[in-house]
């Protein structure tokens, strides 16, 4: 996997516990929805349980892929913030953090940076480069070496 594809992977996954997040909420409105349609009737109506156990199970299940996504994102982004913070180039960090790690578009972090677009990704190709060096120093090192 290339630095690009690793940095990429942890902005994308941050996206998707997002959506996650968002088919939770949209199943336990559901939920409650059911509840407040039938309450009255669950012992009336056969259905209603079922309905209620079914979609509770899909929130469950939908929590604990969101959890494990979390957690896995997690461990990514500090590894990435671990070797950006190794960089020497303050807006080579700058570029990669904004994007990355915060999640800013390019033109947010052209603006923060108060570069033009042009020159983010000039700065963003280099930044690459030497994420990636720092990437495989740590990849290729023992548990207890720190990167130069």
């Amino acid at each position: 996997m290339t630095a690009k594809e690793f940095l990429r992977s942890i902005r994308n996954s941050e996206k998707r516990i997002h959506d996650l997040k968002a088919a939770i909420d949209r199943k336990t409105e559901s939920l409650t929805s059911i509840a407040a349609q039938y309450g009255h009737k669950i012992g009336q109506n056969s259905d209603n349980p079922g309905r209620m156990s079914s979609v509770n199970a899909s929130i469950v299940e939908l929590r604990k892929r969101m959890l494990e996504m979390l957690e896995e994102t997690t461990k990514r982004s500090q590894q990435a913030q671990m070797i950006i913070n190794k960089m020497g180039n303050e807006q080579h960090k700058a570029v990669l953090m904004n994007y990355y790690i915060l999640g800013l578009s390019w033109e947010k972090t052209a603006e923060t940076m108060h570069y033009s677009l042009r020159r983010v990704f000039q700065i963003h190709g280099i930044a690459l480069l030497e994420f990636e060096a720092l990437r495989n120093i740590a990849v290729n090192c023992s548990l207890n070496c720190d990167i130069v």
